[in-house]
């Protein structure tokens, strides 16, 4: 009964710690649609990594795992154990048609990419599956906002040294200090 109890309360701090975990919008969740598997294709021209892995479940969990990936080639011909190709890529068929093309003993599985409607603005990276909206930018310096489309205020950093104040963008020192950021004294 002890045992029983211990690791309810075990659980239960796992659960508690991964529902935690997920509050700050890092936690990624990709779905792979069997409308987005297809037998003997294999997409081209998008390719981020090639890996060894021993099926095509590993395949799909690296994906999941590299930020950038959105797209799977697993190449199905036997070969020794833990040697199966498995290709990650950063974009889907949905994306770009073209680039799916025929290739005996490959298997193409897409997500549902987010980002593949280029909402991330300004140069910013587009990674999809986190956030509530399935996708989050990593700005460009200079930019901010869910999708990098405001120009950032150089204030909120609080970039002055020396007790110097932010306006405008721009430090004003204090008495005895000058430079842009107020570091001379």
């Amino acid at each position: 009964m002890i045992f029983l109890v211990h690791f309810s309360f075990f659980l239960l701090i796992i659960n508690s710690k991964s529902a935690l975990a997920c509050l700050d919008d890092n936690c990624r969740l990709l779905a792979f649609p069997s409308s987005l598997f297809f037998e003997g294709e294999r997409l081209v021209n998008h390719t981020i990594a090639t890996i060894s892995v021993i099926d095509r479940d590993t395949c799909e969990f690296r994906c999941y795992l590299e930020h950038s990936c959105v797209s799977i080639n697993f190449n199905v011909q036997p070969k020794e154990p833990e040697t199966e190709n498995c290709e990650l890529n950063n974009s889907t068929s949905q994306e770009h048609e073209k680039d799916l093309i025929k290739a005996a003993n490959y298997v193409y599985h897409g997500t549902n990419n987010a980002c593949g409607n280029s909402p991330c603005k300004n140069n910013a990276t587009c990674q999809s599956g986190f956030t509530s909206q399935r996708y989050r930018c990593l700005c460009t310096p200079g930019f901010t906002g869910h999708n990098c489309d405001r120009v950032a205020d150089k204030c909120n950093s609080n970039p002055c040294q020396n007790q110097g104040s932010c306006k405008d963008g721009k430090c004003q020192c204090q008495p005895g200090f000058s430079g842009e950021l107020c570091e001379i004294g």
